[in-house]
């Protein structure tokens, strides 16, 4: 009886560490995508207006405005 038990909760055991795993991977794929999306948001953007400067929001607007405020 003991060995019956012992190979029931060893089968468990198996089969919990395998949902264990692939839970870990499901989170590092969740992970990945998350970072991958936030490096593509920090990214520089090319200067929409055609010049090689990398694309500063702040200072265009305070240049719009005429105003002093560039980085």
């Amino acid at each position: 009886m003991r060995k019956e038990t012992d190979d029931y909760i060893d089968a468990k055991l198996a089969t919990f560490e395998i949902t264990l795993q692939k839970t870990l991977q499901t989170v590092d794929r969740g992970r990945d995508r998350l970072r991958s999306q936030m490096y593509q948001e920090l990214a520089p953007v090319a200067d929409p207006r055609g010049s090689d400067e990398v694309y500063d929001a702040e200072s265009w607007e305070a240049e719009d405005a005429g105003d002093d405020r560039r980085r």
